[in-house]
């Protein structure tokens, strides 16, 4: 079986050998290059079937080795995946618009690694299938394009030769069942391709770990409905969760029972907002956001307190906690109707003030935003908390 090659372009030795030996590990045959530069010329020699392109590096970087790479009739076909640590939205409209297929946020993982690189090779090869029947398909065409010119050609033979001209027709026929075969086989393919469109768009919008919605909808999201709730102005809350001590218990139980734990916690967010038009989303690390169209201070802060219970209702132990036996959270929240002058950032600025607050007065507190968090000397808001006695 011929094994795919992936290209590595990435300046850190580091971040190349994890990629090399988990990529060896699933079969596929790895080649790396340091820069963009190196990147080009390895591409025109071997044709890799995919490459992992990082975007800041020396000499050459991402951007610039993608923008030669998708303008090379040799390689302008070849799916490429950013690796990179920006986060700002016109970096990744940037990476998109220059040809790029998808990007991951450094730092990577695994899991996220391989299944977007085997579902753009997926894609890559249905392409080059495509390609190759719909080229087939042509020939068959012209073939009979050219028997229905001989049949043409020769109608008055055909009518004095009536066995002759029963002949000629089973031929077509077979031709023609052969033909709706090829168009068969190529409808199937384009089915393929659209359900591998489908997984790509549910990659680029969820979490791998989670399964909610990750960091690129959730910004997507805010974006549009702080503009929605600006014209309608109506209220806009935000929440945002921070699992207690996280680092203590990832280092006491393990990242897997880590990972589990904020499976379960993100689940479990999820059940607890139903609204169709709320979001759950995996913020970064063991920190989610809870966007709540329409949704004042108060309901805001009911559906906090329903979060916060709902995760020591989970039972979860934390024998590295200083403050309760079980995994608790953290939730700053703020209600905003926005304004002309203001942007979506101010709405998550509030409401990560507001986090603050929570974890800096005791952890496992629900703290709304107050004006008075802007002058360092005005009093803290009260808090809540749940499950401590």
């Amino acid at each position: 079986m011929i094994r795919d090659t992936i290209l590595v372009v990435d300046d850190t030795p580091m971040s190349i050998a994890i990629l090399v030996f988990f990529l060896t590990q699933e079969g596929f045959e790895v080649v790396t290059a340091e820069n963009g530069k190196v990147a080009l010329e390895t591409a025109k020699n071997i044709h890799p079937d995919l490459i992992l392109l990082d975007v800041l590096m020396p000499v050459m970087d991402g951007f610039t080795a993608c923008q030669y790479l998708k303008s090379t009739p040799k390689t302008k076909d070849i799916p490429i995946i950013f690796m990179t640590a920006l986060t700002e939205n016109d970096d990744k409209i940037k990476g998109f618009s220059l040809g790029a297929s998808d990007y991951i946020t450094k730092p990577f993982q695994a899991t996220e690694v391989l299944a977007r690189v085997n579902t753009h090779l997926q894609i890559y090869h249905l392409k080059q299938q495509l390609q190759q029947q719909n080229s087939q398909l042509r020939e068959e065409i012209k073939i009979r394009e050219s028997i229905q010119h001989i049949l043409q050609e020769n109608t008055r033979l055909l009518i004095e030769r009536s066995a002759e001209l029963q002949q000629r027709n089973t031929e077509l026929e077979e031709l023609t069942t052969q033909l709706q075969r090829e168009i068969y086989k190529r409808q199937n393919a384009e089915t393929e391709l659209a359900k591998a469109n489908r997984d790509l768009a549910y990659l680029v919008n969820h979490d791998g770990l989670t399964k909610i919605a990750n960091r690129r909808r959730f910004d997507e999201y805010l974006y549009q409905e702080w503009h929605r709730h600006l014209r309608e102005r109506i209220d806009l809350s935000l929440l945002l969760c921070d699992v207690d001590f996280f680092k203590p218990y990832n280092d006491y139980y393990g990242h897997q029972a880590g990972d589990e734990c904020l499976q379960k916690i993100a689940q479990t967010f999820a059940h607890v907002v139903k609204r169709a038009t709320d979001l759950v989303a995996r913020y970064g690390g063991e920190e989610f956001a809870i966007l709540l169209p329409h949704t004042k201070a108060e309901g805001a802060h009911q559906i906090a307190t329903n979060l916060q219970q709902a995760v020591i209702n989970l039972n979860i132990p934390h024998q590295k906690s200083s403050i309760y036996p079980y995994v608790t959270i953290s939730i700053g929240y703020a209600t905003l109707t926005p304004q002309q002058y203001h942007n979506e950032s101010m709405l998550i600025k509030k409401a990560d003030q507001a986090l603050y607050r929570a974890k800096e007065n005791g952890r496992n507190q629900i703290n709304a935003y107050n004006p008075n968090f802007d002058n360092q000397d005005d009093k803290r808001p009260q808090n809540t908390a749940v499950g401590e006695n």
